[in-house]
């Protein structure tokens, strides 16, 4: 049975169940939404406010426009409770337009000031626009208004649905955006904004985590702006990885909730901060898995090449990568000195040693997966193997609501064939094939003409917190109307399907033919691990160059050794005084050459890669320079050993058209390295965290200064 839920709130937490970021079906239903709504506006009287239809109406008359007229009409007639469906599980809110949008008085009632979609229609010329409340310019009126809104709301949910759990998704804006070539930007008018409306959405989400049984989620920690989002660049259009951690911690909640519930049924007296919860906590800590158990060389070969494998443009390996480097460590990270450097060195080591000494044995594992189902541990674990050997085909004829396929013949008769209804829609009904056969030979006939689509990938396969693990299915034949569409070996997995479309007519007959296996050493895949990339880093230099003078200064490239070495100038980069240049490459020696563009002076930072854990913190590695050379002169030759905040700086003057070369010689730390200079730099680091702590007291006795402020009006008011 599926989760109904209900939605409450702005696109951050709409998008969070958008099939383009999730597959959020599996699971979840969604009973009810209600958008651009002020819980103000909500919770007032209607009776005050008279409109018709045509008044709302947003022409011209499109999707788009219906929708937004729709939202005016549920902040009109404020009937979104008594619609609430009352098998309804969760409801899932957030206060962005709350404090966005704010209100406008109409007699003794209230409405959203929705200034996107209210001022395209008839209805708002009717509007007294004097009349407009918000948190930020009428802070105590309208907080007294939202809180005894708020507390009204809970109660008629406490009283009328009382069965249904409250998740508060938490917002925060940022002026970090991230460009489609990985680099970011500030943009300054996002900028203003969060620091307008941050102190206040906190402020509303502090009350209903205090005063009401909210549960939180929160994933904004290091949350930025895609630029390239599919609603277009905006204030509360976050980057791809924002809705799949909200999703995943979603559903880990819901399954925790649902665990606690289970056993306070059982025994009424235990609460939400009994021994089960700690209890619960411990299932989410990976620390708690032993690799030494009965299942050990089972969980290297899920965690070694399926659940950790991926190909580069997979969303999972940032994330990983770092619940590697968490778990393997018994060192604190936020150790100074000496302690953090021998920390970073000896789990170079660890990795290395552990790749080396089991590779041959996961290679060896794999092929008896392919070649036969006795492989050991497979009769232990045959329910989560099996999904290795799993084909999925996903097949439409796109068209009308009436175009299909019917099947005519399959030498598989254990084959599994559906039509979910999430691939029902008025474009057509779509098929989803499965197999563990390893071969397929399936005939079908379009009905309609259309644009036949096929997916080839594998199945959407979880863990038990509901976190989607990578397995790739290897198709090594496929052939369609015996047309040669892969012959050899095309790598695909659920979220990355390989696609075949080609337009049919009605009556036509499709035959398809498929072959594949589980992923393997022979797959034409380079396998790119959490380990190798966490080993990369280990390994990588970071060259910053800019050429200071005017806004046009400049450098062009004429030269560079390494040709999978990334070269690109980030936005962050460029200003008044120029145009900088970021290098960086793992190949531990690099010959570069380049032009400047205008005299100016040249300031090149030598350094490692920008780390940070989950926490957004700066995780330390570094760089042993051995040799660098710039046009000859030597400024290197031995060891010096750096790390990104502290970078070996070089300066020159140069010439409009001059050439610098640049030759260099790198390696990770190791015991021959120059430890000296780390403690020299960990000083320097030490005083700089001295004089961010001076800063941050100054910011918190400002903040407290405005509360203090606010706190006392409020009571004033009160």
């Amino acid at each position: 049975m599926k989760i109904k839920i209900g939605i409450f709130g702005s696109n951050i937490t709409r998008d969070i169940f958008c099939s383009k970021f999730n597959d959020y079906e599996e699971f979840f239903e969604i009973s009810s939404s209600l958008e651009r709504v002020s819980l103000i506006s909500l919770m007032n009287d209607a009776s005050g406010i008279e409109f018709k239809d045509n008044d709302i109406q947003i022409y011209p008359l499109n999707k788009k426009n219906k929708f937004r007229s729709e939202l005016l009409r549920q902040d009109l007639s404020k009937s979104y409770l008594n619609y609430f469906d009352e098998n309804i599980d969760y409801l899932i809110m957030d206060e962005f337009f709350e404090v966005f949008f704010g209100i406008i008085k109409i007699n003794n009632t209230y409405i959203t000031n929705n200034f996107w979609d209210y001022p395209d229609t008839k209805f708002y010329e009717s509007v007294n626009k004097n009349d407009k409340l918000t948190l930020n310019d009428n802070f105590i009126e309208y907080y007294v208004l939202w809180r005894n809104s708020c507390d009204k709301f809970f109660e008629h949910i406490s009283r009328r649905f009382p069965n249904v759990r409250i998740i508060l998704n938490k917002v925060k804006l940022t002026s970090k955006v991230l460009k489609s070539d990985g680099s970011y930007y500030v943009d300054e008018e996002f900028q203003k904004c969060a620091e307008i409306y941050n102190p206040l959405i906190k402020l509303l989400e502090n009350y209903l985590e205090t005063h009401h049984d909210v549960l939180i989620v929160d994933c904004t920690g290091n949350v930025a702006i895609n630029e390239n989002h599919m609603r277009g660049k905006g204030l509360i259009h976050y980057v791809d990885e924002f809705y799949i951690k909200s999703y995943e911690k979603i559903l880990n909640l819901i399954d925790k909730n649902k665990l606690i519930n289970a056993e306070q049924s059982k025994n009424p007296h235990i609460t939400h901060n009994s021994s089960i919860e700690s209890n619960l906590e411990n299932l989410n800590d990976f620390k708690s898995v032993s690799l030494d158990s009965k299942f050990n060389e089972y969980l290297q070969i899920k965690k070694y090449l399926f659940e950790e494998a991926s190909v580069n443009y997979n969303f999972i390996d940032i994330g990983r990568l770092r619940d590697y480097l968490n778990y393997i460590s018994k060192n604190d990270y936020k150790n100074s000195d000496i302690n953090l450097q021998e920390a970073s060195f000896n789990e170079l080591i660890k990795i290395n040693r552990f790749i080396s000494e089991n590779k041959e044995s996961f290679e060896n594992e794999i092929e008896y997966l392919e070649n036969d189902l006795n492989a050991p541990y497979f009769n232990e674990n045959a329910e989560y193997l099996i999904k290795y050997l799993e084909s999925r085909i996903d097949i439409k004829n796109y068209g009308t609501e009436t175009n299909n396929i019917v099947l005519l013949n399959s030498n598989d008769s254990s084959l599994n064939i559906t039509q979910p209804s999430w691939f029902n829609n008025n474009e057509g009904i779509g098929s989803v094939v499965t197999g563990v056969k390893g071969d397929l030979d399936l005939s079908f006939k379009c009905i309609n003409d259309g644009k036949l689509v096929i997916g080839f990938k594998s199945v959407d396969f979880r863990d038990k917190y509901g976190n989607r693990v990578p397995i790739y299915i290897d198709y090594t034949e496929i052939l369609i109307n015996d047309e040669i569409v892969v012959d050899g070996s095309q790598v695909s997995w659920h979220d990355s399907p390989f696609i075949f479309e080609k337009d049919v007519n009605d009556g036509d007959i499709i035959n398809i033919k498929v072959n594949w296996r589980p992923i393997n050493y022979k797959s034409n895949l380079f396998l790119e691990t959490d380990y190798e990339k966490l080993i990369d880093n280990f390994y990588m230099a970071r060259i910053d160059i800019k050429n200071h003078g005017g806004e046009n200064n400049d450098l062009a490239l004429v030269d560079c050794d390494d040709s999978s070495s990334n070269v690109f100038k980030p936005d962050w980069f460029k200003g008044h005084d120029g145009i900088g240049t970021v290098v960086s490459s793992s190949k531990c020696d690099l010959n570069l050459s380049f032009r400047c563009i205008n005299d100016g002076d040249l300031k090149i930072n030598f350094r490692s890669m920008d780390f940070r854990d989950f926490d957004g913190n700066g995780v330390p590695i570094y760089i042993d320079y051995h040799k660098v050379e710039i046009d000859g002169e030597s400024i290197i030759d031995g060891s010096a050993v750096q790390y990104h905040d502290v970078p070996l700086h070089y300066e020159k003057h140069v010439k409009d058209g001059q050439i610098v070369n640049i030759k260099l010689n790198w390696d990770s730390i190791n015991k021959n390295s120059n430890f000296q200079d780390i403690l020299s730099n960990s000083k320097k680091i030490n005083d700089e965290i001295k004089k961010l702590k001076i800063e941050i007291e100054d910011l918190n006795n400002e903040n407290k200064e405005l509360k203090s402020i606010k706190e006392k009006s409020l009571s004033y008011e009160s």
